[in-house]
């Protein structure tokens, strides 16, 4: 299967079943269940590496010779290695057979023993042997006597506005005509045409053939929005088309010539209009913000399922994940580009490791139906982390680096998501995690700060 083209962990979820709680010890290598911390681990499998010569094992300590078992073959040699073993011995057995052997062989050994520590990964984690994640209250409204988790459609009727309440503007659209080219730019993506014959110069000074009531009829099905009713748009382009006429110096023609990037340019000032006002509502409405109660959580939280976790990029690296919900992890890389650690690595080791979190999912931005996320004044906010406490609180961790810590985006989550955390009465914990705090701590630290 090394030759196939699956990612590891895709390959090791492919081959391992899933099993359904209670399962029982069995013969022939099947799986049992005694995860520490609640009710269950898989029995791990052998591993088998293919060796293609056996390996001078006169110089190997004798813990590793009681945990190898070298077997000829007659293409070489295969290395059976206990299943319970833990992941510093396994570690330490690849480097021994690795070292033994020509160098040009220690690239498939490795591939080997990546793909046996993803198998190992996959049968430990919870999804697979049918345990479930905690659900997790979502930020809530009341609005109109009942309650609503805050999604797009809500924060769109937050700002309370009307086009016809802003002032007219359209900077983002102009016209330019020289004597050979008419240039129509809007938003600085420009459109040029070319004039080809002498006859066509000057022709925004020709009277159109479109009168301005037909020019707003046609851009009011070019324009629609769901959320502006269709009178208030009309009366916004009735307004909008003298504006560009008598206060821009544009003349009709043009704008007729131009009508596609127009209704662009249009559309633009419209989504900027919504958004200064939904920002507006939703900072004025973010204090009566809050997580359901216990009794409304069936119908305002989020849960993990097994199953459904759209994983790209899966992560490949030697260090094994013991409290993952999913055998597979998305888009995680353990080392930067200049063969350092990466931060986040190091902020999901620290989570891992921590002995509060029963388990934990690293979240999919931009995937509303499968992972856990926060409004934001425009849009939904996807935290890098969420776990399950052994106390069955919540935490979610956001990781920042140096760079985005203290800008705006980095702020409106910050706020969201310590609202988030306050509005729960002590169930959701909320960490915004940097390299080191003000105060000089690292991740682990924080983590250890707001656990405890």
């Amino acid at each position: 299967m090394l030759n196939m083209g699956f990612e590891r962990l895709e390959t090791a979820s492919i081959i391992i079943p899933q099993y359904t709680l209670p399962l029982t010890g069995g013969t022939g290598g099947a799986p049992t269940v005694d995860l520490v911390g609640g009710g269950a681990t898989a029995l791990l499998p052998v591993c088998y590496i293919q060796l293609p010569e056996m390996p001078d094992m006169q110089h190997w300590p004798n813990e590793i010779r009681q945990i190898v078992e070298i077997k000829q073959t007659t293409q070489g040699a295969t290395a059976l290695i206990n299943g319970d073993v833990n992941s510093d011995t396994l570690n330490e057995a690849e480097v021994w057979i690795s070292n033994t052997l020509p160098a040009k062989a220690r690239e498939k050994i490795k591939e080997q023993f990546d793909v046996h520590r993803a198998m190992r990964q996959a049968m430990r984690a919870p999804a697979q042997l049918g345990l479930s994640f905690i659900s997790i209250p979502q930020l809530c409204l009341m609005l109109d006597g009942h309650l609503e988790v805050v999604e797009r459609e809500t924060l769109s009727s937050l700002g309370d506005w009307g086009l016809l309440d802003q002032a007219l503007q359209l900077e983002n659209f102009a016209i330019a005509e020289t004597i050979n080219s008419f240039e129509i730019d809007v938003n600085g993506e420009k459109v040029k045409y070319r004039q080809i014959d002498a006859l066509q110069l000057q022709l925004n000074d020709v009277v159109s053939h479109i009168g301005e009531r037909e020019l707003v009829r046609w851009l009011d099905l070019e324009v629609r929005q769901p959320d502006i009713g269709q009178l208030q748009l009309q009366a916004y382009l009735v307004k909008m088309l003298p504006h560009l006429i008598v206060d821009r110096g544009y003349t009709l023609t043009a704008l007729v010539r131009a009508r596609f990037q127009l209704a662009q340019a249009i559309k633009r000032e419209i989504g900027r209009l919504r958004s200064i006002a939904m920002e507006r509502g939703f900072q004025a409405r973010l204090g009566d913000m809050a997580v359901p109660s216990l009794t409304e959580m069936a119908h305002y939280s989020f849960r993990f399922q097994p199953g459904q976790y759209p994983a790209r990029q899966c992560y490949q690296g030697s260090y094994v994940f013991n409290k993952h919900f999913y055998p597979a992890i998305h888009e995680l890389r353990e080392k930067t580009p200049a063969g350092e650690i990466a931060e986040e690595f190091r902020c999901a080791q620290v989570i891992d490791a921590h002995p509060k979190v029963k388990q934990w999912v690293r979240n999919i931005p931009l995937q509303e139906k499968f992972s856990f996320w926060l409004p934001t004044a425009t849009d939904y906010f996807y935290p890098d982390f969420v776990a399950e406490l052994e106390d069955g609180r919540v935490l979610v961790v956001e990781y920042k680096g140096e760079p985005y810590r203290t800008n705006d985006d980095s702020r409106e989550k910050q706020q969201v998501g310590y609202r988030w955390e306050q509005s729960s009465n002590g169930r959701c914990l909320f960490l915004f995690a940097v390299k080191q705090d003000d105060v000089g701590r690292d991740v682990f630290q924080q983590l250890a700060h707001k656990l405890a």
